[in-house]
């Protein structure tokens, strides 16, 4: 019994520890068995994407942080074609069971909703030398991709707009919160992206600075009261991130 609650408090811990609050390009997956991949396309390139996050808090005496993204992309389907793909939207590394992290998420393609899954992609399986809560002597480390079909014409763009809310993550009882995008999987589409904006926006200057500790990569700006990231024809190779004082 008691080896089986610490390997049950190990695996929170991870749970807890790692982060678990990402935002991500879009990329097209595929399925082996009961898992998902993304993949690499050469016919469909990304032209743009604007991301805005907008960091919020529960309350003035609530520790929970969170924030609301709004995502657009444009597309160009660069074939005579037209291509229809499953289009995933991942979020970070998980240990063992846990539901999939956004609230709220909505999907639309030049305004029109798109029906929107979770699934899972396992990323490996991993044994333990003691069994864990329900008796397993493994456990799988994963992420969830939020999954919806897309029509790509042909030689023809797409406006793909997404929008969610999720939390940030906590590390060491709340002495600092951590946000992240994933630029990363931008690199899977055709080619360069032509242009990138990702601004993280605070309510006003004095919350940015109580707040605001270090962000990578660093080629960022401060303007008043948002982190602004701007890329032109790139190959994305690393992610965004912002870390935040605790209360």
């Amino acid at each position: 019994m008691i080896n089986k609650l610490l390997i049950a408090i190990f695996l929170y811990l991870c749970i807890v520890l790692l982060p678990t609050t990402v935002k991500a390009n879009d990329a097209i997956i595929t399925e082996s068995g009961r898992s998902v991949y993304p993949i690499n396309t050469d016919k469909v390139r990304m032209v743009s994407e604007h991301i805005k996050v907008f960091m919020k808090k529960a309350g003035p005496k609530d520790i929970w942080r969170y924030a609301d993204i709004e995502c657009n992309f444009v597309f160009e389907n660069t074939s005579n074609q037209q291509i229809t793909a499953k289009v995933g939207f991942p979020t970070s590394t998980f240990y063992d069971e846990e539901p999939p992290p956004f609230t709220d998420f909505q999907s639309n393609v030049d305004g029109l909703f798109q029906k929107v899954e979770a699934k899972k992609e396992i990323l490996e399986t991993r044994k333990t030398e003691t069994p864990t809560w329900d008796g397993r002597f493994t456990y799988d480390v994963y992420r969830y991709w939020y999954v919806r079909e897309t029509k790509f014409p042909p030689a023809k763009r797409l406006n793909v707009n997404i929008s969610y809310t999720t939390d940030l993550s906590v590390y060491e009882y709340g002495a600092q919160y951590e946000f992240e995008y994933i630029l990363k999987t931008g690199s899977l589409w055709k080619s360069n992206i032509e242009k990138a904006t990702i601004e993280v926006i605070y309510t006003d200057e004095k919350q940015l600075k109580e707040r605001f500790v270090s962000a990578s990569p660093k080629v960022y700006k401060i303007k008043g009261n948002r982190i602004i990231w701007e890329f032109a024809n790139f190959k994305p190779s690393e992610n965004i991130i912002v870390i935040e004082k605790g209360e």
